[in-house]
């Protein structure tokens, strides 16, 4: 049976994936997610595709390209998305609860209400990412909205707008690495904030070790 993956926004069909005759009768979540293992391994282009509520469970995607697809409500639980480019995607009631996202991009993805608990968020690209309402139980990860830039706060990282920096790098900047990255309001809202998101960095950083230690 042929399966087809569609492009999210103007439903032409990226794909056409020949399944095995025993997926004709399994849920279509199924069907999708196998449709879209293959596709991977084939390196068919997958960016802008519609692949909401697919069933890839413990899938491996590594360094896969899923900019601008639309993953809501997809089962990504254990799914090894480490090194992937989800730049803009959605993930909206994502269950991502133990998947490997080292190193992923999530930068500007949409994961409101998702489920990011247990998962390994090492080094992923957190700039401007909506995570609005996630379960990120056991994350030490702190969203920090209504000031001039939002600010997210991970144990090894702190992202103000766009800029991602470890802690210590944070610390170590100087008034005149602020303003190459902002003008003066950029310096004014750092003088302003710092000690306080410092703060945040050091629970952030406590919870991570605590947790390691547990």
């Amino acid at each position: 049976m042929k399966f087809p993956i569609l492009n999210r926004f103007t439903r032409e069909t990226i794909c056409e994936i020949e399944l095995d005759a025993s997926y004709e009768y399994k849920p279509r979540s199924v069907q999708l997610g196998a449709a879209v293992k293959i596709a991977f391994s084939k390196n068919i282009n997958l960016t802008y595709a519609k692949l909401t509520e697919a069933n890839l469970a413990g899938a491996n995607l590594t360094h896969a390209d899923l900019t601008y697809a639309n993953l809501a409500w997809a089962d990504l639980a254990g799914a090894k998305l480490a090194g992937a480019d989800l730049t803009c995607a959605d993930l909206t009631y994502t269950n991502l609860a133990g998947a490997d996202l080292t190193h992923a991009d999530l930068t500007c993805a949409y994961l409101a209400h998702a489920k990011l608990a247990g998962a390994d968020l090492t080094c992923a690209y957190l700039t401007y990412t909506n995570l609005a309402d996630a379960d990120l139980a056991g994350q030490g990860i702190l969203q920090i909205n209504g000031l001039r830039w939002p600010v997210l706060v991970t144990p090894a990282n702190m992202t103000i707008g766009c800029e991602q920096h470890s802690h210590d790098d944070w610390r170590g900047f100087d008034d005149r690495r602020i303003l190459q990255m902002a003008d003066k309001t950029g310096l004014k809202f750092w003088a302003e904030n710092k000690n306080w998101l410092f703060e945040r960095c050091v629970w952030a950083t406590g919870f991570q070790k605590k947790e390691d230690t547990a």
